[in-house]
């Protein structure tokens, strides 16, 4: 791409406003990539959502397909104690790296999108709509944010979300769900049922998906069994564990409670159980977005790139709950949400790269 990259200037400009979410209201960054995009004669407007901002730009090139390029500004929270190479919210370049909380998650890709903009605004040849969203709220749930937008706006056709996916484009992502079960004594020790219902929850069904690797139908993220170990030398009164599942299927927390239920049911326990999903996996079918961002990563990066899901939710979830064309792909991310999270500043380069190579495909006057 014979063009003037400005991502890594932008990334460090973004790390820098300290958008920790919660609290979420920071109207900073939002004001200054709003800025940044009208003094170079781009479209752009902010959308306050209760103490949220959204931005949201556009360029026309004319009638033709709409492709949408998103992602979210704010970041998780950071101990500043825990940084060792600098602080969050001071970006430092080292080793080839660049260092800053949402280096990889993801102001690193917002950069990279916000430098496409910059230079793609005078291309010829592009027929069709270019939108850019940098969606607030998206750390603390996207009530405030992605979800609020696109109850009104979601007239595309292809959308590209910059979640950090170790440069994969991603097109599902497991739900999550959250339970909490009280077993308490009678006839039968409540630990040994627990550990009976620990057992069966990680043996529940598998699910033959299409990605690197076969994913679990449901997996468990994390368990606390009352705080700690239980004590073998002594009967509890009660136990109690909450667990965080993720799954892929939409009717996932009515067979997870059945399933359990009926186990105690049968084992005679005492019990009480409570679920909430908190959010739905979603599954995109293979399409042109796909074809042509596998096509750009691979001239990119020489890679035949792969497909995947993993735990995590994302912003993707609203795009898909619509039936829209939509994949995710960004930069690594084994650092996102830790202390001294980095993304690598030659990926960084190179996505945007496999950005402009996936707009202009598919936005060419030639299809």
């Amino acid at each position: 791409m014979e063009k003037t990259s400005r991502a890594l200037e932008i990334a460090k400009k973004l790390i820098a406003f300290d958008t920790t979410n919660p609290p979420g209201n920071q109207n900073q960054c939002p004001e200054w990539i709003e800025s940044l995009l009208k003094k170079a004669g781009i479209s752009a407007k902010t959308i306050d959502c209760g103490g949220v901002k959204s931005v949201i730009a556009e360029l026309d090139f004319g009638p033709g397909k709409t492709m949408c390029i998103c992602g979210h500004w704010d970041v998780a929270h950071a101990d500043e104690n825990e940084w060792k190479v600098t602080k969050p919210f001071s970006p430092k370049e080292m080793a080839g790296m660049l260092y800053g909380r949402g280096a990889a998650d993801m102001k690193g890709s917002l950069s990279a999108m916000l430098s496409v903009l910059l230079n793609i605004k005078e291309e010829k040849n592009l027929q069709g709509k270019l939108v850019f969203i940098a969606f607030g709220d998206e750390e603390a749930g996207s009530e405030r944010g992605a979800k609020k937008i696109l109850e009104t706006l979601n007239d595309f056709d292809y959308i590209l979300i910059g979640e950090p996916t170790n440069m994969k484009p991603k097109i599902a992502r497991k739900g999550a769900i959250l339970l909490n079960l009280k077993v308490f004594n009678s006839k039968i020790d409540a630990a040994e049922i627990m550990d009976s219902i620990i057992s069966s929850l990680s043996d529940i069904n598998r699910i033959n998906v299409n990605y690197e690797e076969p994913d679990e139908f449901c997996s468990i993220k994390s368990k606390i069994v009352n705080s700690g170990e239980i004590d073998r030398k002594m009967t509890p009164d009660e136990v109690e564990l909450s667990i965080d599942m993720r799954h892929m299927k939409p009717d996932a927390l009515d067979t997870i409670l059945g399933r359990i239920s009926d186990r105690l049911d049968r084992m005679g326990a005492i019990y009480k159980i409570q679920g909430t999903l908190v959010t739905q996996p979603y599954n995109i079918k293979e399409g042109k977005l796909l074809e042509v961002a596998k096509k750009a990563i691979h001239e990119a990066t020489g890679r035949i790139p792969t497909t995947e899901t993993n735990d995590a939710s994302s912003d993707a979830r609203f795009f898909a709950k619509k039936g829209l064309e939509v994949i995710e792909l960004g930069l690594d991310d084994s650092t996102i949400h830790a202390p001294d999270e980095h993304c690598s500043i030659e990926d960084l380069n190179k996505l945007e790269i496999i950005y402009h190579k996936i707009i202009t495909d598919l936005l060419s006057q030639s299809h």
